[in-house]
């Protein structure tokens, strides 16, 4: 069980992390209070609100479009100080697109969201104008829609979360342009096509959750560009190029649950703007490399779940700025650095599930915003270190299944906001631990140990 909480201390990088957000549309010089939408557009505009069900009449466009042409009281409509529509926004839209949105010859910006089903043959009519296509989150099925293709203005693309089958369309390579690209969600199958990295203007590129089989490659290095790469839970095969090291301004690097496997390669430690890495569940192995300590503005770092072996690096301590350590479900011998206290910043740390030995280091400093401490599974032995005491903020324990010994009731007592305390199946002796039954203990297992005496639960 994990419990994930904003450390209490000021990140000193948080103000300069880019937001993980869709662009904003800028319309440039929009209509004042008073100009009349073009004529041929007002009717387009008329014939979309007359074609178009929504799941919420209340809150469509029959509702809101009712004090006539006037541009600054049409709800969802943009126009520029001519009248001609540039941006339209319609939510709840329920079924198939009306042909009449391609009558909107000025149209840049398009966002359409619900449950659209079909697009119309009419969208390539925007291919000179459209910049921005957001249809996420709707339920449009079939292969990848082919008009999509011929719109050569796109910058920004987003088809998420929908129902699209089949191949990711080679034909993507035409949209030169395009700097935001999102097809997560949906049901594509096959590689990657080799033409998706000719788009060397893109910054954000996400095909998670699909079905995408092959390797990552290494034509990967033409994505200079790219601060989001976004591969989780595919399919993906074979290891990770050695070339996206030239991908360096990176910021966010997601290859969770796919089936990659050999060595992480020491190249990404020209990474150096990474500030999260994730590559856990995949069929890595070998050690973690050294290199992957040059990443000096890490913020998240995973690679559970792997066949990761060789010791934890003492280095790791370099990354002063990490908050989130996981290493669990591999294979790493030896100790646990004690430079790990190093770490001023870390509120989640997990090593469970992996061969360690030795005993648990003084790795808690005074004044620590550790929230998830998970050891479990390892071979771990001798007493808990006091300053665990000091984890003041501490939600989730869990030491269980190793030879830990010692009477860890006084040090446990003074951690009041834990939610989850497994101290199983070790050597423990002396009294039964007390426990604050505020925030509310969702799981407390004592069992397979040595103590002795009635449980104390204080509200």
């Amino acid at each position: 069980m994990q419990y994930h909480r904003q450390h209490p201390l000021r990140h000193p990088l948080r103000s300069q992390l880019p937001q993980q957000r869709l662009p904003r549309y800028s319309s440039g010089a929009m209509a004042s209070w008073g100009t009349r939408v073009f004529p041929p557009d007002w009717q387009a505009l008329v014939a979309l609100r007359d074609q178009t069900t929504f799941v919420n009449p209340s809150r469509s466009p029959q509702a809101f479009w009712k004090s006539g042409d006037n541009c600054e009281a049409l709800y969802g409509v943009v126009c520029d100080i001519n009248g001609f529509v540039t941006a339209l926004t319609l939510v709840g839209v329920v079924g198939p697109l009306p042909s009449a949105v391609g009558n909107l010859p000025s149209l840049s910006f398009l966002s359409i969201g619900s449950n659209v089903t079909s697009l119309p043959s009419t969208l390539i009519q925007l291919s000179s104008t459209l910049t921005a296509l957001h249809l996420g989150f709707n339920n449009i099925p079939g292969t990848f829609p082919s008009s999509v293709t011929r719109l050569l203005q796109l910058r920004t693309l987003n088809l998420a979360q929908n129902q699209l089958t089949g191949s990711i369309p080679t034909g993507l390579a035409k949209l030169s342009r395009l700097a935001f690209l999102r097809l997560d969600g949906n049901k594509f199958q096959g590689s990657i096509p080799s033409q998706l990295y000719s788009l060397t203007n893109i910054s954000y590129l996400s095909l998670r959750s699909n079905r995408l089989s092959g390797g990552i490659a290494p034509l990967i290095s033409r994505l200079q560009a790219l601060q989001l790469l976004d591969l989780r839970d595919n399919m993906l095969t074979s290891s990770i190029p050695s070339t996206l090291a030239a991908c360096s301004k990176l910021f966010w690097l997601y290859f969770t649950n796919n089936r990659l496997s050999g060595s992480i390669p020491a190249t990404m430690s020209r990474l150096t703007r990474l500030r999260y890495l994730f590559l856990d569940s995949n069929r890595l192995s070998s050690s973690l490399p050294l290199s992957l300590t040059a990443l000096s503005m890490l913020s998240y770092l995973t690679v559970s779940n792997n066949t990761l072996s060789g010791r934890i690096p003492p280095a790791l301590n370099s990354l002063s700025y990490l908050e989130y350590l996981q290493l669990d479900r591999n294979k790493f011998v030896g100790d646990i650095p004690t430079s790990l206290v190093n770490l001023p910043y870390l509120f989640h740390l997990d090593l469970s599930r992996n061969q360690l030995n030795g005993t648990v280091p003084d790795i808690f400093p005074a004044g620590n915003g550790l929230n998830t401490l998970d050891m479990s599974y390892n071979r771990l032995s001798g007493v808990l270190p006091c300053t665990v005491s000091t984890c003041t903020s501490l939600v989730s324990l869990d030491v269980s299944n190793n030879a830990l010994s010692g009477r860890p009731a006084e040090l446990v007592s003074k951690l009041q906001s834990l939610a989850y305390l497994n101290l199983s199946r070790n050597y423990f002796t002396g009294p039964l631990p007390r426990v604050y039954s505020a925030p509310a203990i969702s799981l407390l297992d004592l069992s397979r140990n040595y103590f002795f005496g009635p449980a104390s639960i204080v509200d």
